[in-house]
């Protein structure tokens, strides 16, 4: 052992005691360098922490023991007893006494060098022991663990990039206090190589260092960090969470300089149930998405998950930036239409509550158009000048005419706990209203919250495909038109009311997710229909559920809202009450064919497509899928996993109900001949009796008999492929006989009058 102060001889007995440089210490081995802390005095007792001590094999005393004292230690009083602490507490053992069981300090400091081995891996890799050196505690190399408090210096090569070594691929790493200094820097990116995150495990303190270049923590490519304990980011530009990554404080946050945390596209931060202090102008930065503005792949904005109060000190703010999507390509020279709402309280608001001047919408000077809709009569509003007051949670429509991608930034401080917005019922019984958090809300929470006062479907225009998309509650994860359960961060949205009163938003509503709306939990059966062409898109939702009913159910069911193009593509599907749907829900498919009209409407002469996507849960239960084509009259076409698309040549002439969907159920009689694409089916539903023949076998006769065994139809030489055949019958079960070339097939059915 070493010391700057005194020459502590190695020692080799067991239960020995040795005298040097004025210091007793008993039978204590330690295979590297311990640096005593310069200034101790002799004869006098120190506070001793941060030591990990080893049990020496023959040692009598049991767990972990150590003792220092100085010389003449049994002639010291009880007042001049050694201060030791445990939880910052004092303990004071027995001079020359056992200490088993004292649970003394293990933490240590160890300090990043980086770049100590080979590899695009291993130089940056958090987990590499060579990358380290201890400053005391531990023999080296060692890789931090959760009792290493880390600092990471300035003027390093190499920094900390990844969790794993090139032969281990670990994805998470630990420390218990980490420390950036001025002009260090953790880089943490996700594994290129393996494609796994890469995350680190803060088991107390995070601190970034201000200074002339500030420390940095970056996280990009699906990165994380947790931080148990206090968050302090104490410099401007010191720390950014970038794509498809996220820092979890799970403790206070205190970011002190402007600039000082970034939230990039698709990042988040959460910070809940703790306090958020912001100490500086715009401390705190939400940037925009570049996508579509309701959340989709890679495009959405940064989300703020905060929950739990806000101080804001020194002029602190935090800005928010919206990202406002245009199509020069599709749909030139056209008024774009957004539907948006505040983000922040601007100190500028003069109207009641919290809100923002209407000027932080502007999005092109003297060429931006705002709307307010009015619930009594169902008109718009225009709205002007620039200090107009929006008030939180009001949604509006933004227009221009610009053909450019443009965004807007809000500063202000972010709203957060309880926000109430009023709203009326008896004129068009819909109001305009936005999501006022700095991160998602899921619709399912809101709504359910608010299910005194509110429909179960929301509606968001969709500029990138001409129509409105539609979610409706209990829905699982899917709407249509890129609408989702969750509601973007200043999304306007359309809803339905059931009273005059008040709604609120609540902190239990914002919805935090690594993939904020592609997380599916759908029990629903369903296939989605996308109408594609003329630089138009729409989709249509069908579901299937036990509670669901043939007619419009508001809890299960959205209606059609009708594009406010002309031309636009549209498609939609008819209620038995012969209300028009963008969702449609209805009793499963049993052993029957379902047939559900669709309706395609067009606004020029061109090719079209039908995608039909989310098959798999129907087709894992045995339902099979045909489309039927009106307008060109020929057999129906098998829908699958394989066969989704159908291309058509459409026209503004066309008959608008120009599709059916059948959906033939899993129990209806299935005759393999020669293989899988070899089959006879039979099939009834109402009192339809259905035949497909894809045998090579030539239909002879088909006999209907009912249970008494009397002959109730007879008829021969079907030469179609899709045979249908109307039954003028009481309700009940008859019995099918089919005679063809080569083989006789029959079947129980149920018809119904």
């Amino acid at each position: 052992l070493e010391c700057t102060d005194y020459n502590i001889i190695p020692f080799d007995a067991v239960d020995s005691y040795y005298t040097a440089g004025g210091w007793n210490f008993r039978s204590y081995t330690q295979s590297s360098n311990y640096i005593v802390t310069s200034g101790w005095t002799v004869d006098t007792w120190e506070t001793i922490a941060k030591f990990r001590t080893v049990e020496i094999d023959g040692w009598t005393s049991t767990g972990w023991s150590f003792e220092i004292a100085p010389d003449g230690w049994l002639n010291i009083t009880w007042g001049a007893d050694p201060i030791w602490e445990q939880d910052f507490s004092p303990y004071i053992p027995n001079i020359n006494g056992s200490v088993s069981g004292y649970d003394f300090p293990r933490y240590y400091s160890m300090i990043w060098v980086g770049g100590n081995s080979n590899g695009t891996y291993n130089q940056y890799s958090w987990n590499n022991p060579s990358n380290w050196e201890t400053i005391c505690g531990l023999p080296e190399p060692y890789a931090p663990d959760t009792y290493a408090n880390c600092i990471i210096p300035s003027g390093a090569t190499y920094y900390p990039r990844y969790s794993q070594q090139t032969d281990s691929h670990l994805n998470h790493s630990y420390c218990y206090d980490l420390f950036i200094e001025a002009g260090g820097e953790v880089n943490f990116t996700g594994d290129p190589s393996s494609g796994s995150y890469t995350q680190l495990f803060i088991t107390n303190d995070l601190t970034i260092e201000d200074g002339a270049t500030p420390g940095k923590l970056d996280l990009v490519n699906d990165a994380r960090v947790e931080v148990a304990n206090e968050t302090n980011i104490n410099g401007s530009n010191s720390a950014r969470v970038g794509m498809w990554s996220g820092l979890y404080c799970f403790g206070d946050l205190y970011v002190q300089r402007t600039n000082g945390l970034t939230i990039e596209k698709t990042g988040w931060v959460q910070a809940v149930d703790v306090s958020t202090y912001v100490g500086a102008p715009t401390a705190i930065v939400i940037k925009e998405g570049d996508g579509d503005f309701t959340f989709t792949t890679g495009g959405g904005p940064g989300n703020f998950y905060q929950r739990g109060p806000i101080s804001y000190v020194n002029s602190g703010s935090i800005s928010v930036g919206t990202f406002i999507k245009n199509d020069a390509e599709n749909f030139p020279g056209s008024f774009y239409i957004h539907m948006v709402g505040p983000t922040v309280d601007d100190p500028a608001y003069t109207g009641p509550g919290t809100g923002v001047p209407l000027g932080n919408f502007d999005l092109l000077e003297l060429n931006t158009f705002a709307y307010l809709f009015d619930e009594p009569s169902g008109q718009w509003q225009n709205i002007y000048p620039i200090p107009y007051p929006i008030q939180t949670a009001t949604g509006l429509i933004l227009s221009d005419v610009s053909d450019e991608d443009n965004t807007y930034v809000m500063e202000g401080e972010i709203l957060s706990g309880n926000v109430n917005k009023s709203v009326s019922y008896g004129g068009s019984n819909l109001e305009l209203i936005s999501n006022p958090y700095p991160t998602a809300i899921d619709w399912n929470s809101f709504r359910f919250n608010n299910s005194s006062m509110l429909g179960t479907t929301f509606r968001i225009w969709n500029p990138n495909v001409g129509n409105y998309g539609a979610y409706a509650a209990g829905g699982g994860t899917w709407g249509t038109n890129g609408v989702l359960f969750a509601i973007q961060s200043g999304q306007g949205f359309f809803v339905t009311t059931r009273g005059n009163g008040t709604i609120t938003f609540s902190d239990d509503d914002k919805y935090f997710s690594r993939y904020p709306l592609l997380k599916s939990n759908d029990d629903f059966k369903l296939i989605q229909l996308l109408a594609e062409g003329n630089t138009y898109k729409d989709e249509l939702i069908i579901k299937f559920t036990e509670e669901a009913t043939t007619e419009f159910d508001e809890d299960f069911d959205a209606e059609k809202w009708d594009s406010y193009y002309a031309d636009a593509t549209e498609i939609y599907s008819l209620s038995s009450d012969n209300k028009k749907l963008t969702i449609n829900t209805l009793p499963p498919v049993r052993n029957e064919v379902m047939s559900i009209p669709v309706h395609f409407k067009c606004g020029a002469d061109s090719a079209y497509r039908l995608t039909f996507k989310n098959l798999s849960s129907l087709v894992a239960d045995g339902i099979e899928i045909w489309l039927e084509d009106k307008t060109i009259n020929t057999n129906w076409l098998h829908i699958g996993i394989q066969d989704s698309i159908y291309t058509f040549i459409g026209s503004p002439e066309d008959n608008i109900d120009r599709f059916i969907i059948h959906f033939l159920g899993p129990t209806g009689m299935n005759y393999e001949i020669n293989g899988e694409d070899d089959f006879l089916k039979i099939y009834a539903a109402n009192s339809n009796l259905y035949i497909f023949n894809d045998s090579g076998e030539l239909i002879k006769e088909v006999v209907v008999y009912n249970m008494m065994g009397s002959e109730i139809l007879r008829t021969g030489n079907i030469r179609q492929s899709l045979y249908q055949l109307q039954i003028n019958a009481i309700t009940g079960y008859y019995i099918v006989k089919v005679l063809t070339d080569k083989n006789v097939y029959s079947e129980k059915v149920f018809l119904m009058k």
